[in-house]
């Protein structure tokens, strides 16, 4: 019987010699149906030279790229084994013959193989890591990605998270067990792992981002201190860090003034030698996002678990407040932000250096924002293009001064349903007119982008990644939303519209202010409408020929 065909994608930059150890590794293997792909991020130590003197069945390619995952998404795109492992520089397999003893466990059942290491040391000693057991995924790495065999297709559909710089590894396994992946154990050591790679180097965030995916995907959020990820760095680094950090806080003046010590019930305690509100602001925004993930409802712990009916995913959302000179405004979006029941969110401010107070009551509620921004700046646009080269979440949301969102838990149920290989996600609004009256606005089509707006910025959900290529344009001063719609719907990006009111808007914005927004949308839908337009479909035009009729007899 013929045994499935495997990509093996081994991911470089300049670690020629490395390189090599990998190579003759896969050279060796006595497996026949099989297929190489090295993926180098664009070296400048005769790497290139090497791969150009590999026979043709070898594929490469050499560019740069944003990092490791990257690197590894891209040999997803070009395998085309029914099973793929990754075996970076320097990790090379444990026998010629391992592949034959592995896929002979293959079954269309079967998501994942996965088996033991060889931890090799930098000083070269070698010593046996087993796989650990599945039920303790969120605790601690029970799969090896050096030894795990992946079904290509299931990474072709979700490959590697690029939010994570260090773990993404981890997290692609957590959310496939977390789903209901079938995995299977073969009882062999597969591979020679060699010690030092990023994750070592950078320890401390690797060790953080892991952290941070298990309690995302940990159903009972007061089980997040039983990982070893946090028992491992957070229980056993956080005075030295704290310290660390503080001291660096307060420009090197010494010590922050207080003392960490365990109380009776062996809880880690602060104490200061004297009031200090600085530290204290300070001390809460470090805590901050321990605090927001460590909330619970304390449901009962199930012992069994239940993979199949979980959500798979917790993107993380970066919620975005433009706002100048509107401190009332500005208080009810911060106030609605602050009463979300969702964990994942980064809060971000840009303020345009404003002069009424916003800027004393953003410091005094520091503890609470993540990214905050007090500069001039050439207006909203602007000011929201700063917001996108800050946020590090997967979605953003612009809710600026005087929008808010309609309840809670409605970041939530966006994303109950919501397919995240989708880019843009909205929704509905509601309409906060002048004189009080509410209305309900339901989103539209995204077939009807050259009649209308789809949609309004407050209640939708933008991938990072799509923002950072389809920024506001600037030349717009009150469209540039609208714009940016409209090639993003001409880019093929794919829109899902969800039944939900997402936010409450107030009226009265620079997009509602005279004759010259009607100009700009006028202008975006003439430049980019699709052959066989008419212009009488659009809304905009015909309400402005309704109410500037003398100003349009050459359209």
């Amino acid at each position: 019987m013929m045994l499935p065909k495997v990509t093996v994608v081994t991911v470089c930059f300049n670690a020629l010699s490395d390189l090599k150890k990998t190579y003759d590794s896969v050279k060796n293997l006595t497996y026949k149906n099989l297929e190489y792909i090295i993926v180098d991020g664009g070296s400048t130590d005769s790497t290139v030279e090497f791969l150009k003197t590999l026979p043709e069945n070898v594929k490469w390619l050499s560019e740069p790229d944003n990092g490791i995952y990257y690197a590894m998404n891209k040999g997803i795109e070009l395998a085309t084994g029914e099973w793929i492992i990754f075996m970076n520089a320097a990790d090379v397999f444990y026998a010629n013959d391992i592949l034959a003893k592995v896929m002979s466990h293959a079954s269309s059942e079967v998501d994942f193989l996965y088996g033991d290491r060889i931890r090799v040391e930098t000083n070269g000693s070698e010593a046996l890591q087993n796989a650990g057991k599945l039920d303790d995924y969120l605790k601690t790495e029970v799969v090896f990605h050096q030894a795990l065999f992946n079904r290509t297709s299931r990474l072709k559909k979700r490959p590697y998270n690029t939010h994570y710089s260090l773990a993404a590894d981890y997290e692609y396994i957590v959310q496939a067990i977390h789903s209901g992946a079938s995995l299977r154990y073969v009882s062999i050591p597969i591979c020679k792992f060699q010690c030092g790679g990023r994750s070592r180097v950078l320890h401390v965030r690797g060790m953080t981002e892991a952290m941070k995916i298990s309690i995302d995907f940990q159903k009972d959020k007061s089980l997040w201190t039983e990982s070893d990820f946090f028992k491992g760095f957070i229980g056993n680094h956080l005075e030295a860090e704290l310290n660390r950090v503080i001291t660096d806080y307060i420009d090197g003046q010494g010590s922050f003034g207080g003392t960490f010590f365990n109380d009776s019930k062996g809880n880690l305690r602060i104490k200061l030698n004297k009031s200090n509100d600085t530290f204290h602001r300070f001390l809460g925004r470090v805590l901050r996002p321990l605090s927001r993930l460590a909330l619970s409802t304390t449901p009962q712990r199930d012992e069994s678990i239940k993979f199949a009916k979980e959500k798979t995913f917790t993107p993380k959302i970066s919620i975005v407040t433009v706002v100048y000179n509107d401190l009332n405004g500005m208080k009810r979006t911060f106030e609605s932000v602050s009463t979300l029941d969702y964990v994942n969110i980064e809060y971000i401010v840009i303020d345009g250096n404003s002069s009424d107070g916003t800027i004393d009551f953003l410091q005094a509620n520091s503890c609470k924002i993540d990214v905050l921004v007090s500069e001039n700046d050439d207006g909203i646009y602007d000011a929201m293009n700063k917001a996108i080269d800050r946020s590090s979440g997967d979605y953003v949301i612009f809710m600026n001064a005087g929008d808010c969102f309609t309840t809670p838990d409605v970041v939530g149920k966006a994303f109950e349903e919501s397919d995240i290989s989708n880019d843009v996600i909205y929704g509905d609004r509601n309409y906060l007119a002048a004189d009080g009256t509410i209305s309900h606005q339901k989103a539209k089509e995204m077939s009807t982008v050259f009649e209308r707006m789809p949609y309004c910025h407050q209640s939708v959900f933008v991938k990072s990644s799509v923002l950072r290529k389809f920024k506001f344009e600037l030349a717009y001063k009150y469209a540039a939303d609208y714009h940016q719609v409209v090639k993003m719907y001409l880019s093929n990006i794919k829109f899902k519209k969800i039944d939900l009111t997402i936010s409450n808007f107030e009226a009265g914005g620079r997009s509602e202010s005279g004759i010259r927004p009607y100009l700009e949308v006028i202008k975006i839908q003439l430049d980019n409408a699709p052959k066989g337009f008419k212009s009488q479909n659009s809304v905009y035009i015909k309400s402005f020929i309704n109410n500037f009729g003398d100003l349009t007899r050459d359209l």
